[in-house]
C-alpha cells in the first residue's frame, strides 16, 4: 500500500530477455549511479527542497476486486501516514518519527493499535521521500553495485543497500533513465524472513521532482499483488504534525502482535468481510445450473496497436483502419468518432500490417501475425484482402507466413503488392522473405530471401514517385524458451540480416555494404528499419542494430551514407523499436517509435521526446497535427490521464491530419468522456476534442481485462 512498494505495469508485459548489442563499457561506480538517479529525479537540490508530499489516488486489492480511496502523506524528518477508505471505514498506518501505530476498523475494532518495531520497519523505510538512495552516506547505509540484472527484459543496474539495522534493499535502476524500476526489500519481522518485491513506474513531476504514480507490490513470487494508482500529487503543502500522532493518546493503546508490514496483508480479508456485511444470498450449484460455457474473448495478450491506415476522400470523409496485436481490425467511417470491429469472423485476430490501395481505397490489405516479436505474441495465417472497404474478406495467400510486418501497394497498379514476411518466431521456416504479387494476390513470388531459414524480411520502403525503386531489410532472429537473439548467435557472429536496394521493382537486388557504399556500418547486423522521405526520395534513413547501433542517412538514394544519432535511443532494445516515419513534407523531420515517440528535426543528428516516456507500456497509434509543426510536444507526463502507452505505429497523412487513435489498457482507471475530452484538448491540440470509445476484452489467467480504444478528434 505504501508508495515505495509500488509499480505501474500498464501493460502487464511478459518478461523478455534483452539482447545487449553494445560493447561493455566501464563499470559504473555507486556514486555515479546515485548521482544519475538524483539527476533523473530532478536534482539533489530540488529533492532536498521538498519537505512534505501528499499523494491521493486509488488502491486495488484482490486482483482489482476491491477498490479503495487512498492517500499518503510524508513529512521530513521521518514521518508518514497512509489512509485507505472502504465502505466508510478508514484504515490507517502512521509513523511519527519514533514509533508506529495503526487503526484496523474491522469487526468493530476502532481503537488505535501500537505497532511493534518489526511491524513499523516498512513505515520507517516509507518515510524516505527520495527513496533508499537519498543521503545514503549520511544515514550510514552501505551501498554496493552488483552489476546488471534482467528485470522483465531490461538490463537494470542493481544496487544493494544495507541499512543500519541489517535490513537489505535491492534497488534496480533503468539503464536509460536511472529511475528505480524495482525494489526488493529483505527484512526480519518477528523472527521470520520477509521479502517484498516492488515495481515502480509512470513517473510524474511534483514540484520539479519525479515520483512514481502507479504502483504494484507484494510478496516476491506472488501473483496477487496490491496496486496503487496515484491521481494527484502535491509537495511542500502545510502538514500538521498532529496527523502522525496517535489519536486519543490518553487511552491505553491495544498492543497488536499481528504482523502487518503494510495493508496488503489484511486487505485480502476485506472481500470476505464485505460479503458478510452485505449478507449475500446462499450460493449453490443450482445458481448456475442453467448457464452454458461461453467465449469471453481472446486468451492472448492484447493492448498493442500494430498497424493503422487511413484514407481521406475528396468530400473530407476520413476512414480509418486500426489493427490490434491480438484484437482484430477496427474501422471508423466518421473520422474516428465511432469504431466497429470488421475482422471478427476471420479465424485469426493477430494483426501485423494494414495497407490501403492508393488508387482505390476500397481495396484493403491486412497481414496477420504481430511482427513485434515478444514472447507473448500471437501468430497469423497469411494475408487477407477486402474489395468493399473491409466489410467482407478473402484470404489472399501466404498461409505459412506466421507474421507479416509491412505491406506496400504500388501507386501505379492496384494488383502489384509487396509484403515483408519476418516469418516464424520459434523455428526455422522456408516461407520467410519479401513477396510480390502482380495479379492482386492470386499468385505470389518470393523475390528476396535470406541466406538461412531464420532470416526473413522485416522492412520495405518504396519511392512514391518511382515505384521501381525499393529498399528492403532482411532480419535474422530466433526466440527460444530461455533466450532470444536478433542477428547471429552472438553479437559478433555472422548474421543473415542486411539492407538491399532494387531499381527494377524487385526483379534484382543489390546489397548495401560498407565496401560498396561508403559510410554504411560493418556487419553483422540485427534488425533494420528503412524509410524514404516522400518529399525528397534521395533522402533515405536506415536504422541498423549492431554492436554499434545507430541511425544512418543517405542523400543520394543509398549510394553513400553518413552516421547520425547513436544515442541511447538507438541502442535501447533495437530489435523491438525498429520503426522510422519521415514527415511527408520535410525530409529532415523523422520520427522513431521507442518507449516514447522521439523526433529529429535536423535529419537524424539528434532526437527529442515528443511522446511521454513510460518504462513499461503498450502501444499507441497517432496522427500528426500538421507536418510543418512539432505536434503535441506537451504529451509527456500525463499518462495517467490519457493512458497512452508505448508508441508503435504513427500514422502520418500529408495534408490535413488531425486525429489520434489510442489503444489502451484501462487498468481500473475511470475517466469521464468529458474529462478525457478536456485533457486531450489541453495537452494535445490546445482546443476541445471529440472522443468515442470501444472495448476489447481478453482473458489473462483468471482475470477478464478490458481495453478501450479511444480516438481523439479535433473539433474546430
Amino acid at each position: 500500500m505504501h508508495l515505495r512498494h509500488s509499480v505501474c505495469l500498464l501493460t502487464g508485459l511478459l518478461a523478455l530477455p534483452l539482447v545487449d548489442a553494445q560493447t561493455p563499457g566501464p563499470t559504473p561506480t555507486v556514486d555515479e549511479l546515485v548521482a544519475k538517479n538524483l539527476e533523473a529525479k530532478g536534482g539533489a537540490a530540488a529533492l532536498a527542497a521538498i519537505q512534505t508530499v501528499r499523494f491521493e489516488g486509488r488502491l486495488l486489492v484482490n486482483q482489482g476486486q476491491l477498490e479503495m480511496k487512498y492517500s499518503e502523506t510524508k513529512k521530513r524528518p521521518g514521518k508518514v501516514r497512509t489512509d485507505a477508505v472502504l465502505q466508510g471505514m478508514n484504515l490507517v498506518q502512521a509513523y511519527n518519527g519514533t514509533s508506529g501505530w495503526k487503526i484496523f476498523p474491522l469487526y468493530g475494532r476502532k481503537d488505535p493499535e501500537k505497532m511493534s518495531a518489526d511491524e513499523a520497519k516498512s513505515l520507517v523505510e516509507e518515510t524516505e521521500i527520495g527513496g533508499p538512495l537519498e543521503n545514503w552516506k549520511a544515514q550510514d547505509k552501505a551501498v554496493t553495485y552488483l552489476g546488471t540484472e534482467d528485470v522483465e527484459g531490461t538490463a537494470a543496474h542493481k544496487l544493494k543497500v544495507v541499512r543500519k539495522n541489517g535490513d537489505v534493499s535491492y534497488v534496480y535502476l533503468d539503464p536509460d533513465y536511472f529511475l528505480e524500476i524495482r525494489i526488493i526489500d529483505q527484512r526480519v519481522e518477528q523472527g521470520a524472513q520477509v521479502e517484498v518485491e516492488t515495481d515502480l513506474g509512470d513517473y510524474e513531476k511534483v514540484n520539479g521532482v519525479y515520483f512514481p504514480f502507479s504502483i504494484e507490490a507484494g510478496s516476491k513470487g506472488s501473483t496477487d499483488k496490491q496496486k496503487t494508482i496515484i491521481e494527484k500529487g502535491e509537495a511542500n503543502v502545510p502538514v500538521d504534525d498532529a496527523i502522525f500522532r496517535v489519536p486519543r493518546e490518553s487511552r491505553e493503546m491495544i498492543y497488536s502482535t499481528t504482523a502487518m508490514r503494510f495493508f496488503n496483508f489484511f486487505l485480502s480479508s476485506l472481500a470476505f468481510v464485505g460479503v458478510a456485511a452485505g449478507e449475500q444470498a446462499p450460493y449453490s450449484s443450482a445458481t448456475i445450473s442453467g448457464l452454458g460455457a461461453r467465449n469471453i474473448g481472446s486468451a492472448t495478450m492484447s493492448g498493442r496497436v500494430a498497424a493503422i491506415a487511413a484514407n481521406r476522400e475528396s468530400t473530407g470523409k476520413l476512414t480509418i483502419f486500426v489493427g490490434a496485436a491480438s484484437g482484430g481490425v477496427w474501422k471508423s467511417e466518421d473520422g474516428g468518432t465511432h469504431y466497429r470491429p470488421v475482422f471478427d469472423e476471420q479465424p485469426v485476430q493477430s494483426i501485423g500490417a494494414i495497407a490501403l490501395d492508393p488508387k482505390n481505397a476500397k481495396n484493403v490489405w491486412v497481414g496477420t501475425g504481430e511482427p513485434w516479436v515478444r514472447n507473448s505474441v500471437s501468430i497469423g495465417d497469411g494475408i487477407y484482402k477486402s474489395t468493399d472497404g473491409g466489410e467482407t474478406w478473402n484470404k489472399a495467400g501466404l498461409p505459412n507466413s506466421e507474421r507479416i510486418s509491412q505491406i506496400i501497394v504500388s501507386p501505379k497498379s492496384s494488383d502489384t503488392v509487396f509484403v515483408a514476411v519476418p516469418g516464424a518466431l520459434w523455428s526455422d521456416s522456408p516461407d520467410r522473405g519479401l513477396y510480390k504479387t502482380t495479379d492482386g494476390g492470386k499468385t505470389w513470388n518470393l523475390i528476396l530471401k535470406g541466406p538461412n531459414l531464420s532470416t526473413g524480411a522485416s522492412t520495405i520502403a518504396m519511392d512514391p514517385a518511382n515505384p521501381n525503386m525499393l529498399f528492403a531489410g532482411l532480419w535474422d532472429f530466433r526466440r527460444q524458451g530461455w533466450t532470444y537473439r536478433s542477428g547471429g548467435e552472438t553479437p559478433n557472429d555472422p548474421s543473415g540480416s542486411g539492407l538491399f536496394r532494387s531499381t527494377d521493382g524487385g526483379a534484382t537486388w543489390k546489397e548495401i555494404t560498407p565496401e560498396a557504399n561508403k559510410g554504411f556500418p560493418k556487419k553483422p547486423y540485427g534488425r533494420l528499419a528503412v524509410a524514404i522521405a516522400p518529399s525528397n526520395p534521395k533522402r533515405v534513413y536506415a536504422f541498423v542494430e549492431s554492436t554499434d547501433s545507430a541511425l544512418f542517412v543517405s542523400d543520394d538514394g543509398g549510394q553513400t551514407w553518413a552516421q547520425r544519432d547513436k544515442s541511447q535511443w538507438m541502442v535501447w532494445r533495437p530489435f523491438y523499436f525498429a520503426n522510422l516515419i519521415v514527415d511527408p513534407k520535410n525530409p529532415d523531420r523523422v520520427f522513431k517509435t521507442d518507449g516514447a515517440l522521439i523526433l529529429s528535426e535536423d535529419g537524424g543528428k539528434s532526437f527529442t521526446t515528443v511522446g511521454g516516456f513510460q518504462w513499461r507500456a503498450w502501444r499507441c497509434a497517432r496522427r500528426l497535427d500538421r507536418s510543418d509543426q512539432p505536434a503535441n510536444r506537451h504529451l509527456r507526463r500525463r499518462r495517467r490521464d490519457l493512458v497512452c502507452l508505448r508508441w508503435r505505429q504513427p500514422l502520418v497523412e500529408g495534408e490535413q491530419p488531425a486525429h489520434f487513435a489510442v489503444l489502451s489498457r484501462e487498468r481500473g482507471r475511470r475517466r469521464s468522456l468529458s474529462g478525457l475530452r478536456r485533457i486531450a484538448g489541453q495537452q494535445l491540440l490546445g482546443r476541445p476534442v471529440g472522443i468515442s470509445r470501444r472495448h476489447h476484452q481478453c482473458a489473462v489467467g483468471k482475470r477478464l481485462q478490458r481495453r478501450r480504444l479511444l480516438h481523439f478528434r479535433r473539433s474546430g
